[in-house]
């Protein structure tokens, strides 16, 4: 598979790699499908698949390479989400006032 210029082989990773890359394969699919289906795991599923990368790309950096436009990415990505939630508990809130 070529990404961006990247010849990437699943065969020739390391073991760590492919670990990571399958876990993201399943809980990514598990997050999207929870927040497709507005399900409250699917928020918990999200969180935690962001902030483990977070964690993985920052933390490991010595493992993972430099991951500097995915920590960035990530850390956008949580504060608009962290946005959002905020205004529908706040919108939620003046709903159930209203009744």
């Amino acid at each position: 598979m070529d990404v961006f210029g990247y010849r990437l082989s699943y065969s020739s990773m390391s073991w760590g790699w492919k670990v990571w890359i399958i876990y993201l394969l399943i809980f990514d699919s598990v997050a999207s499908l929870g927040l497709f289906m507005k399900r409250p795991w699917g928020d918990y599923a999200f969180l935690l698949v962001a902030l483990s990368q977070l964690i993985a790309y920052a933390g490991f950096s010595h493992y993972f390479g430099d991951q500097g436009v995915l920590i960035k990415f990530h850390i956008i990505t949580l504060s608009i989400y962290g946005i959002f939630k905020l205004l529908s508990l706040r919108r939620f809130k003046v709903l159930e006032q209203q009744k």
